[in-house]
């Protein structure tokens, strides 16, 4: 049985659940369907540049497989690169903004 994670985080924060288990559930989420498009991407890319889709898997061979395997890594691991550059650059940004002092005044 399949449940939506939106559905159990308002849940959690109706019943007030811990901020970590908050977290796990949100974090797993992001996670899976970030690498439900990483997958998605990689079979499209299968089917795009081998001929897989057009004769079958009977011409699948070992090249096809580390091909697959490749980019599946790149784009996982590039992806991950992204992410993290992209939260250390706001990250940056916001401590010498200095918006904390903001509430204070």
């Amino acid at each position: 049985v399949a449940v939506d994670p939106v559905a159990i985080l308002s849940v959690f924060r109706s019943v007030g659940a811990d901020a970590r288990l908050h977290a796990l559930i949100f974090g797993e989420s992001v996670l899976n369907d970030a690498m439900a498009i990483v997958l998605f991407k990689t079979v499209v890319s299968l089917g795009t540049k081998t001929t897989i889709g057009i004769e079958g898997w009977h011409e699948f061979g070992v090249d096809d497989f580390f091909a697959i395997v490749g980019a599946f890594c790149l784009i996982f691991v590039g992806s991950i690169a992204v992410g993290i550059i992209a939260g250390l650059a706001l990250a940056m940004s916001l401590k010498f903004l200095r918006l904390f002092e903001l509430q204070n005044a």
